[in-house]
């Protein structure tokens, strides 16, 4: 009976992502990747494209998940160039994951002009949403000195606040 009832809800959600519903892309793309059985380069292949749809419908999930599966999918090889691109487009609706993400392509030079100024003011922006990576990264970039001065105060403020949040890499440095 149960499976009956995924079944049957599964076909709606394929019946939706069919009439370009956005969100029923998304999830569908999701049930796919969450489903080990039936990871194949098919399903793959037919998860980035559901990816697509939602992501240029304006689906900020789907941006930073295409950013995701062209940076590190084990899938295929990475293609920094249109990660930044779709990592950039959730990033600038808000996204903190994705601003993470943007950062660090700025800061490595991934898809885009290396620039630590730039990367520190993405790394902030996901901070401000409480982001414990960004916030651990901006502590480093005080140690470091990269896109602002050296500041070993600052560091330890950064790194405390990234640890009190759960960012385990902090938490020997706070």
């Amino acid at each position: 009976m149960d499976n009956n009832r995924e079944s049957n809800e599964n076909k709606k959600l394929r019946a939706a992502a069919e009439r370009g519903d956005a969100e029923a892309q998304f999830q569908l793309a999701r049930l796919f990747e969450s489903d080990p059985e039936s990871i194949s380069p098919i399903t793959i292949a037919e998860s980035i494209q559901l990816y697509h749809k939602a992501a240029a419908q304006g689906h900020i999930e789907a941006q930073y998940e295409l950013g995701c599966y062209y940076a590190h999918s084990k899938f295929m090889q990475p293609e920094m160039n249109e990660a930044f691109g779709w990592f950039e487009q959730a990033a600038n609706k808000g996204h903190a994951k994705a601003q993470y993400e943007l950062g660090k392509c700025y800061a490595a030079g991934d898809g885009v002009e290396r620039d630590q100024v730039i990367a520190l003011d993405w790394y902030r922006r996901a901070a401000k949403q409480r982001h414990e990576a960004a916030e651990y990264q901006i502590g480093c970039c005080y140690v470091n000195g990269q896109g602002v001065t050296k500041d070993l105060v600052n560091a330890q403020t950064w790194f405390r606040s990234a640890a009190k949040h759960g960012y385990v890499l902090a938490v020997c440095r706070a």
